[in-house]
């Protein structure tokens, strides 16, 4: 819950439903975020992450996100910055980036 002027946030964690990857808990909730402050808010309560999560899902988000959109019949709107990260090669780099940090 992040406070209506951006200020403050307040962190819900289900830690009992289910372990996870705590990088992917903040970058789904980071995403629904409207502003920078409200993003910087839920960081600053959240805590430290291990970067390693974050490379690792920079990669494994993006390919299962665009796996899971060409399932349907007709290809979101919703994966379309997915794609765009394909084409402009950032996924590319992204992966590299992993296996370099991980060799």
């Amino acid at each position: 819950m992040v406070a209506r002027d951006d200020s403050s946030a307040l962190v819900f964690d289900y830690n009992l439903l289910g372990k996870g990857y705590v990088y992917s808990d903040i970058r789904n909730v980071c995403c629904s975020l409207g502003s920078d402050d409200a993003r910087k808010a839920l960081l600053t309560e959240y805590g430290n992450y291990d970067e390693s999560e974050k490379l690792v899902d920079d990669v494994v988000n993006s390919l299962y996100s665009l796996y899971v959109a060409c399932q349907r019949e007709s290809f979101p709107n919703w994966a379309n910055d997915l794609l765009d990260k394909v084409k402009d090669g950032t996924l590319f780099t992204a992966v590299k980036k992993l296996l370099e940090e991980t060799a």
